[in-house]
């Protein structure tokens, strides 16, 4: 919620100031500017009713508690992970039969630590709500570009009735077209909103495939006895997430080195080749993932979406494998 409110009124003072040095009539700036500060209410009065803390998730109650997960199931449940993970852990899920879509969302909430588990909306929304980590919306709602881009994180979307996952650029890309949709908006606002409603600015593509990563931890996890799957899956969880950030690091380090968001560049391909970032575990490429940059992970993980590329990821996190260090 703070960091939903800092962001959301930052940006609102950056409009104003902008109106409040360009626009000289005092009507004029009252009229362009409650728009935005209307919009900013609504979605805060929604977004604080939505955010209901879960009560404890045993996981008996979620996908991966069940006995028998057959196999269509099991791959869509796979692609929806791998989509999950790319997107920073950030997701909407579409269906209409209530039992059966906070079956998922319980699932996925099993990815999210405790502290980030209070922003998640087990209840049927018809409107987008930026910076949720997990909501439920139903299976009819549309969701536009301009409304995914006020979110501060890029998001997948998980249609259940048609059991298809979409998501867009990634997390670098994502930041240029929402600092780009801002710049838009602030200059004109009627023009920037219609431009960013017609839904061709993310281009959000269908995962296919599933990361190899996530189908090797689906195989060890099932066959285990219930009362054993939740230590595998807390193990294999803290594996991926220790390297899930530290590519969010060098990602930050690479914006802030490549200067304003409209200019970002990618780093050369030797770019930090020779720091002292050590990955032990094995989510990455087949061999020696500590001699490789952090961006080969990135593009290892993410190329196993929409176009179905076959890189050679190792995925044997488990309770055998070490914690990784970052030294």
């Amino acid at each position: 919620l703070g960091g939903y409110i800092n962001d959301r009124l930052g940006k609102l003072g950056m409009l104003l100031h902008l109106l409040l040095s360009t626009v000289p009539d005092c009507d004029t700036i009252v009229n362009m500017f409650s728009p935005f500060l209307e919009r900013f209410l609504g979605h805060f009065e929604v977004w604080v009713r939505a955010c209901l803390r879960l009560s404890p998730c045993p996981l008996k109650s979620t996908l991966l508690g069940t006995l028998q997960l057959p196999e269509p199931q099991r791959e869509f449940l796979g692609r929806s992970i791998t989509a999950f993970l790319q997107t920073h852990r950030t997701a909407i899920v579409k269906g209409d039969d209530p039992e059966m879509v906070q079956l998922w969302l319980r699932t996925l909430c099993l990815l999210l630590p405790e502290k980030e588990q209070a922003l998640v909306s087990l209840a049927l929304g018809d409107k987008y709500i930026p910076d949720l980590r997990l909501q439920w919306l139903s299976s009819t709602a549309i969701v536009t570009d301009d409304e995914l881009l006020y979110s501060q994180r890029p998001v997948c979307i998980i249609n259940l009735p048609t059991q298809t996952v979409r998501a867009g650029p990634g997390y670098n890309m994502f930041v240029v077209l929402r600092a780009n949709f801002f710049d838009q908006v602030s200059l004109d606002p009627e023009k920037g909103q219609a431009q960013y409603s017609k839904g061709d600015v993310l281009k959000q593509t269908v995962h296919k495939t599933v990361a190899p990563v996530v189908r090797t931890m689906l195989e060890h996890t099932l066959p285990l006895p219930l009362r054993l799957r939740e230590g595998y899956l807390l193990s294999w969880r803290r594996g991926l997430m220790a390297k899930a950030a530290t590519v969010v690091r060098y990602h930050s380090l690479s914006l802030e080195a490549s200067g304003p968001a409209g200019r970002l560049h990618p780093p050369p391909p030797n770019a930090h080749t020779e720091s002292s970032i050590s990955l032990n575990s094995d989510v990455g490429e087949a061999e020696s993932v500590a001699s490789q940059s952090p961006a080969g992970f990135m593009s290892a993980l993410s190329s196993t979406g929409a176009h179905g590329s076959s890189h050679s990821l190792r995925s044997d996190i488990g309770p055998r494998t070490r914690r990784p260090s970052l030294e």
